[in-house]
């Protein structure tokens, strides 16, 4: 592979807009990593040295794992957006988080309090389900070409 073509898959894959699903599933995928990794040990800390019951940490790990995942969807991710309105947009993406952080804490509660397991462990089975239903909704409720989408 020439200098040439690994700069042109590494302008595709990670620094130019693109409405590629699967490239657009790529950079959500290193976000989502990037955003886990804070929110797991933001819920660890909260819980083993703040002593914080672990469902009040992980919703306060997730909120804050949100907000930074939503700063990186914006800028990096997705190239459509659908709302003109900031406030708006981030109103349904808050939406469709605390929908996720509804099926993080059943998950957790139901690893956690039914079956004995770790709750950190109980949170990395939290993470398949809600990351699915994170990408699929904001893809095609927030930053798609339906409707009146602009480029940003």
């Amino acid at each position: 592979m020439t200098k040439s073509e690994i700069l042109m898959i590494w302008q595709r894959w990670l620094r130019q807009a693109s409405d590629e699903t699967l490239v657009q599933a790529f950079r959500f995928t290193i976000v989502g990593i990037f955003a886990f990794a804070i929110d797991f040990a933001y819920l660890t800390y909260a819980v083993t040295v703040l002593q914080w019951n672990y469902l009040i940490s992980a919703a306060v790990a997730y909120l804050i794992g949100l907000s930074i995942n939503y700063l990186f969807c914006v800028s990096w991710v997705f190239s459509a957006r659908r709302f003109q309105n900031q406030s708006v947009e981030y109103m349904l993406f808050t939406v469709i988080g605390v929908t996720g952080l509804g099926i993080t804490e059943f998950v957790l509660w139901t690893g956690t309090d039914l079956y004995g397991l770790d709750f950190r462990l109980s949170k990395l089975f939290s993470l398949v389900v809600v990351a699915g239903w994170n990408f699929a909704a904001r893809k095609f409720i927030l930053f798609s070409d339906f409707g009146r989408a602009q480029r940003v």
